[in-house]
């Protein structure tokens, strides 16, 4: 991952600029919406007001993955008000949060309110952009998503998920100019590569024979969503969300999310032994 990407990251998250899916010009947009009851284990991980900021995805009972710099919207430090999340219409507290040790540490400040005013990071390697949280108490309601387990992801067909922003292929996404309408929405792509540690895809225009019939791709915010793959009739869980950006050999448009934006989700199937000792509580 190039650094150069990394303000990107940050200015998603600290003016909570959320974006949920950007979706093709030319099809009705209501084929998009999706019930958020039909995908119960997945939920935002900060709710302010109608605005839905990130998303998290429940992997068992006591435990969710998201995106590493998603952690910091979640509060630890506030003991009078613990950070809680709503899975399928029930509060749980966020009882621990463990960022992938290779991806570095972040210092936030905040103010009184608890609002986010600064953020310091000394990194690692910014391309592992994965976290797990740990709930106060088990999720008996909901079947938590399976891991994806083999490395077979390339020209696999993904489903997305997500809140927030919207907006369509032709025109973008502006940060100063967000259209957030707290809307729950679906979108398809198809896992064109792999790059280190991340499944990789395009934006295709619909003129492309590549281009799938509801393709979409997710805008600057919505970090930590799901990239999941269904095989034998049960979804699993590829990929969460980290960032997207144009192409270097592309003349990057000012409006972020244009047809040939490329998506850059963290591969689950790479961690898959690290998530499953964190869990278990294995030490490294």
């Amino acid at each position: 991952m190039k650094l150069k990407k990394l303000p990107l990251l940050l200015t998603a998250i600290i003016t909570f600029s959320s974006s949920a899916m950007i979706i093709r010009h030319d099809t009705d947009s209501k084929q998009y919406l999706v019930n958020e009851k039909d995908h119960p284990a997945i939920f935002p991980v900060q709710i302010t007001g109608n605005m839905k900021e990130c998303v998290a995805t429940l992997i068992s009972p006591t435990w969710a993955i998201t995106a590493a710099h998603c952690t910091m919207l979640i509060n630890l430090d506030n003991k009078s008000r613990p950070h809680t999340v709503q899975i399928a219409q029930q509060g749980y507290q966020i009882k621990n949060v463990i960022i992938h040790p290779d991806f570095g540490e972040m210092k936030i400040k905040r103010n009184a309110a608890g609002q986010i005013i600064d953020v310091s990071m000394k990194l690692k390697d910014n391309s592992i952009d994965v976290a797990l949280l740990e709930l106060s108490k088990p999720v008996t309601h909901v079947k938590p998503i399976p891991l994806y387990q083999t490395s077979d992801e390339v020209q696999q067909k993904i489903l997305m998920l997500g809140w927030g922003d919207f907006a369509r292929g032709d025109k973008g996404t502006m940060r100063e100019q967000p259209v957030n309408d707290g809307q729950f929405r679906r979108a398809y792509n198809q896992v064109d590569g792999i790059e280190g540690d991340y499944l990789t895809f395009l934006f295709d225009h619909p003129s492309s024979d590549k281009a799938l019939a509801l393709e979409g791709v997710n805008g600057p915010g919505d970090s930590g969503g799901p990239a999941l793959i269904s095989k034998n009739g049960e979804r699993f869980l590829a990929g969460i969300s980290s960032h997207g950006s144009y192409p270097d050999d592309m003349e990057a448009p000012e409006a972020e999310g244009q047809y040939g934006w490329r998506e850059y989700y963290v591969r689950v199937s790479s961690f898959k032994n690290w998530i499953n000792d964190s869990i278990s509580g294995v030490k490294k």
